[in-house]
């Protein structure tokens, strides 16, 4: 690491202090420091030293960036108000004189029907998941969870013991607003023979479902990674994202003609409005010839 990002770093060290000096919620901190830490490495690998160089242009290469990754539009605009924020404490602090976030916006984009995996694709995942012994178990689990729930990487992440029912064959999924999703057979079996290898493994307090090799919960990107190590295994084109299970998920549901409703409710979408665009967009594009 350089002196660059050695003095980029020091001020997000200091951002995540203050935040937790203030009360700040654990998981909300955690997110603020993953988007910056992204903008870090950017700006890094641009030569870029301290936070008061920073300038609207440069920000504005940095979302264009991740506008050439594929980033969706909602990651961009929480990567912009993650940086708005920040630039606060840092003008607030004496860090810096000047806000280059102000009147930055995201690039905008059509809104393009999501690419989910087709149900073959999903399937076939379980049976492609890295790992050995333990962790092969709690892998197949998660992504057996996965597939059968269209769950969110942090509601896999959150997920509790007490959430599960197995022999109901449902789980709990979300924290403000739960929803009651069901199993199918095969997540119910592969979670099973997961929470039964691991009885001898340390758990937490709070009872995560999956932990990693020291008793902990996995986190977030250690979620992603198995996932895209599982999809790559399997032969199967472009990255596999949580979020690209999770939109083949969706598909399925309305392909054997499921109501909208249940869809919002089953993917948790605060709006049926966001569950309408898997409908309107899908019979335009990818997914065109496997729905009503």
């Amino acid at each position: 690491m350089n002196k660059g990002s050695d003095a980029l770093q020091a001020s997000l060290v200091s951002y995540q202090e203050w935040l937790t000096k203030k009360g700040g919620a654990k998981l909300t901190i955690a997110s603020y420091l993953t988007d910056l830490r992204d903008t870090a490495a950017y700006l890094t690998s641009r030569g870029v030293t301290n936070w008061q160089q920073v300038d609207r242009a440069t920000l504005t290469a940095y979302l264009q960036s991740l506008n050439d990754k594929g980033r969706r539009t909602t990651t961009i605009q929480r990567r912009i108000s993650s940086l708005r924020r920040f630039y606060v404490y840092l003008q607030v602090t004496g860090q810096v004189n000047h806000d280059p976030v102000a009147l930055l916006k995201a690039k905008q984009t059509p809104r393009l029907a999501p690419v989910g995996l087709t149900p073959q694709e999903a399937d076939s995942l379980p049976d492609h998941v890295p790992g050995k012994g333990r962790a092969k178990e709690r892998n197949r689990a998660l992504v057996a969870l996965l597939v059968a729930t269209g769950a969110r990487a942090n509601e896999l992440r959150d997920l509790q013991t007490g959430d599960l029912d197995l022999e109901l064959g449902v789980v709990y999924l979300g924290q403000s607003s739960r929803r009651l999703v069901p199993l199918n057979e095969q997540a119910q079996t592969y979670l099973t023979t997961y929470l039964t290898a691991r009885t001898d493994q340390s758990a937490t307090d709070e009872g995560y479902v999956f932990l990693n090799n020291r008793g902990q919960p996995l986190s977030r990107q250690s979620i992603w990674e198995i996932v895209n190590a599982t999809g790559q295994r399997a032969n199967i084109e472009g990255a596999v994202t949580p979020q690209r299970v999770r939109d083949g998920f969706a598909y399925r549901l309305l392909a054997h003609g499921a109501d909208l409703s249940l869809v919002q409710q089953l993917m948790g979408h605060q709006s049926i409005l966001t569950t309408q665009v898997y409908l309107e967009q899908a019979k335009e594009g990818h997914h065109a010839d496997r729905l009503p």
